[in-house]
Order: C-alpha cells, then sequence, then structure tokens
C-alpha cells in the first residue's frame, strides 16, 4: 500500500503541468470563436448598400452624397441613349437573321413617324386663335361688322354653306318651316290676349329646344315631348303653378339668321317681356360648319336687334351646349386662344381627340354627306370653338352694363375629372346631336327659374 501512494503522487504530479497548457489553448480557441461569431453576426446585421458604378461615374458624386437615404439617378440624356442603342442593336440582330422582317419593321416605324409629324403639324396649325378680333366692345348694331372675320369656315377658309351672320336668312323653301313660324305667331297672338303686352314675364328665343318646350318639332305636335311640355309649363305658367309666364319660341335647325329674320318678321313686334332668354350657337357650328368668329357675331347681332326696339329689356345669353362623339362622352379639346380683355386659356391641358363624326341637318333638301363631308374627321374642332364663343360672350355680358347677362349651362351638363370633362349621360340622351333627356330639360328649367330670381333680387325687380 505505501508503495502505490506516491506513484499516484508523481503520476498527478507529472499529468498536471501536461493538462494546464491544454486549457489555456483551449480557453484561447473558445475567445477567438466568440469573437469570430460576433464578427459574423455583426456583419450580417449590416445591411449592405449597392453601389452602381456606372451611375457613380457618370453622375460624378460628391463624398457626402455616399448615403443609402439618397437616389441615384441616370441623367435623362444618358437613359434616351440606352434606349436608343438597345432598340439599334436587337434591330441589326433582326437584320442579320432575317433582312425582309427587318425592313418591313423599319418601314412601319418611318410611317408612324411621318404620321405622327403630320398630326404635330396640323395641331399647332389648329391652335391659331379662334377668335383673333375683340367683339365684346359692340354697343349697338353699327359696331357689328364682317370686315373683322378672318375665315368664314369652321375648318378654315369660306367654303361651306355659312350664312351671312349681319342679314336675316330664311327658309321659305321648306314648308314646315313657314308653318312652324306661323305657330309660332299665333302662339304670341294668344299669349298677349290671355295675359297682355307686360303679362310676359320671359320670352325663350332660339332653334330646337325652345320648340321641344312647345311639344313641338319642326311645327308639327310631337308626343314624344308631351312630357317636356308639361315640365316646363309647371314652371312657366301661371294658371298651372308656374312662377313665371313664359313663352318658348323656336324652330328646329334654325341658324342666327334665321332667327333675326323670324324677329323681324312678326316675332318681337308686340312682346314686351321682362326677359328675353337667348339660346343660338349650335346650329350655326354643326349644320352650317361656321367659324367661331361668325356663330359669335351672328348671336351678337341678334342681341342687338332686340336691344334697338327693347333698350330698357333684361337679356340673358345662353352658352353654347356641349357635344360628343365618344361613347363616355368626353368632350374633345385643346387650348383655345381667344383674343380680347379677360382672354384666358380654355380647357387647358386637355388633349384634343380627332373623332369620325358625320354632323346632321335638319334640312331635308340637302344630304348631310355632302354637306359635312369635310367635317367628318374634325369633330374635336367644334367643343374649342364653342368654348371660344362662350367665353366672348361671358365677357360680353359683363362688360355691358345694359342688363345684359350669361348663364353658363355647361355647369349643368358638364362634369370634370382627371380624364378630362364628361357630359352627363343622365341629362344628354344623344350626345352627339345635343337631345336632352326629360331630366336634362326638367334640370334646365329648375336652373332657368333660380338664375332669374337671383337677377331679379340684385336689382330689385
Amino acid at each position: 500500500m505505501n508503495t502505490r501512494r506516491p506513484r499516484q503522487k508523481e503520476k498527478t504530479t507529472e499529468e498536471s503541468p501536461t493538462k494546464s497548457p491544454t486549457k489555456e489553448n483551449d480557453a484561447k480557441s473558445l475567445l477567438s470563436k466568440s469573437s469570430s461569431r460576433r464578427s459574423i453576426r455583426k456583419f450580417k446585421s449590416h445591411k449592405s448598400i449597392p453601389i452602381k458604378l456606372d451611375s457613380i461615374l457618370q453622375a460624378n458624386l460628391k463624398d457626402e452624397d455616399w448615403s443609402p437615404k439618397k437616389k441615384i439617378h441616370l441623367p435623362l440624356f444618358k437613359t434616351c441613349q440606352h434606349h436608343v442603342t438597345f432598340l439599334v442593336s436587337h434591330f441589326g440582330l433582326v437584320l442579320s437573321h432575317n433582312p425582309k422582317v427587318a425592313m418591313c419593321l423599319f418601314m412601319c416605324c418611318t410611317a408612324g413617324c411621318i404620321i405622327l409629324f403630320k398630326q404635330i403639324v396640323d395641331a399647332q396649325q389648329q391652335t391659331t386663335e379662334l377668335i383673333k378680333s375683340n367683339f365684346t366692345d359692340i354697343k349697338s348694331v353699327y359696331d357689328v361688322s364682317l370686315g373683322t372675320i378672318d375665315h368664314w369656315c369652321l375648318l378654315g377658309g369660306d367654303e361651306c354653306n355659312c350664312d351671312d351672320p349681319l342679314e336675316p336668312t330664311s327658309r321659305e323653301e321648306q314648308d314646315h318651316w313657314i308653318s312652324a313660324h306661323n305657330k309660332n305667331k299665333n302662339s304670341i297672338k294668344s299669349m298677349i290676349d290671355l295675359e297682355g303686352k307686360s303679362g310676359i314675364d320671359v320670352v325663350f328665343l332660339g332653334a330646337t329646344i325652345p320648340e321641344e318646350w312647345n311639344g313641338r318639332k319642326f311645327g308639327k305636335n310631337a308626343t314624344e315631348f308631351d312630357d317636356v311640355r308639361m315640365s316646363f309649363q309647371r314652371r312657366f305658367r301661371k294658371d298651372q303653378g308656374g312662377h313665371y309666364q313664359g313663352l318658348p319660341l323656336g324652330i328646329s335647325g334654325d341658324t342666327s339668321p334665321n332667327v333675326l329674320w323670324r324677329l323681324r318678321h312678326g316675332e318681337m313686334k308686340d312682346l314686351n317681356p321682362k326677359f328675353w332668354w337667348i339660346i343660338l350657337g349650335k346650329n350655326d357650328f354643326t349644320s352650317e360648319q361656321c367659324s367661331a368668329e361668325v356663330v359669335l357675331l351672328g348671336i351678337l347681332r341678334v342681341i342687338e336687334e332686340i336691344r334697338t326696339h327693347h333698350p330698357d329689356v333684361n337679356i340673358i345669353v345662353n352658352s353654347i351646349l356641349p357635344l360628343s362623339g365618344n361613347r363616355d362622352g368626353r368632350i374633345a379639346s385643346r387650348d383655345v386662344r381667344v383674343l380680347g380683355p379677360g382672354a384666358e386659356l380654355i380647357n387647358n391641358g386637355i388633349k384634343r381627340r380627332r373623332t369620325k363624326f358625320l354632323f346632321w341637318s335638319e334640312n331635308k333638301h340637302k344630304q348631310a354627306s355632302d354637306i359635312n363631308i369635310k367635317v367628318k374627321k374634325h369633330m374635336g374642332l367644334y367643343w374649342p370653338a364653342a368654348a371660344a364663343v362662350n367665353q366672348q360672350l361671358r365677357i360680353f355680358c359683363e362688360k355691358n352694363k345694359r342688363n345684359t347677362y350669361y348663364f353658363d349651362s355647361n355647369l349643368l351638363f358638364l362634369h370634370k375629372t382627371n380624364r378630362g370633362k364628361f357630359i352627363k349621360k343622365e341629362l344628354m340622351s344623344d350626345m352627339l346631336a345635343g337631345d336632352l333627356t326629360e331630366k336634362g330639360h326638367l334640370a334646365w328649367h329648375r336652373a332657368i327659374v333660380k338664375k332669374m330670381k337671383t337677377i331679379e333680387k340684385a336689382n330689385k325687380l
């Protein structure tokens, strides 16, 4: 037993120096591993920032621009250059493999560029002033002159069916027109016999719309307008609960020279209402293809004719209604420059759209294709021209303090979105011809009553 114990001690003494260095090594290895793991975790936690060398070289970034929060943008010229290089390289690849396909693509691209260039040139030519003269300073009939007209037709030039806006023009060759004119005179006589000359509050003078309010079409009673006639009478017949006594005088398809003829031949002689409500201009554009200047002069000529015989009467000028050849009701528009005081850009920023449009004609003796064959592809010219006329009419009414007022019905029939201006479908059944729904007539009647009450209140009539 005594001999074993010292051996064990020696063994322990011999083993102890060999075990101590291994522990130190193990500790060092553990420390190194933990530090490496921490560094790895730290490296993984750090988000790497990808930097494009090309964009750094091209943009010449400074030291302070090396930030992950700042975006690096390629210059526009370099971006276009990359796209062009891409297209040219692929075109060369197609040319080397299939020359015929490459030539077809080249010809198509060339034709597309030519068409695009032609459209741009046409647009630049059409953005000239639609109304070059200032007609807002007209004070009497003698101030209205044809010498200031630049062109007579909507498409430019003088080759159209547009009549002289200053001379009265009849449609006596049409039997229905004379019959409708005689019925208007009979309506005037009946109203005067019933209410007296001063018993009529408002006379609505125009073409298609006032005749529909009378329940007629081309001088004949039309059952499809019975509801429209009843809606009108509920607001403009005092014996049926209306606030005003109104008289509509219209014949479908009439232009401003036709209305001027009617005024001089019995439709104004014995009338002395408080208000004249003028609804003109649409047919001058659509049926006769007149320019904006001619249409404006025609409306002003009718206003001054009334003013000559009734200097103190209140005249309300209704804006020209919008039309659209698009199914969604979007009106074709572009920038229009109108000269004169208060002129501004109309429909700014809305692109003009060309739509094939066959203008209709109320004249049975003329074929629509013969009249409008040049205008079929230029529906986009109607609304800019109409908007230019509306703008000048507004300025005219604001400048003339002789009881002349402007009524903007487009606020009623149009709604504006980010895509442009659209006709309200619930108010206009045929947006191509401008036919209103029963709801559209009703909304217009209410707006007219509101406008007249506002004028009466302001002037204490």
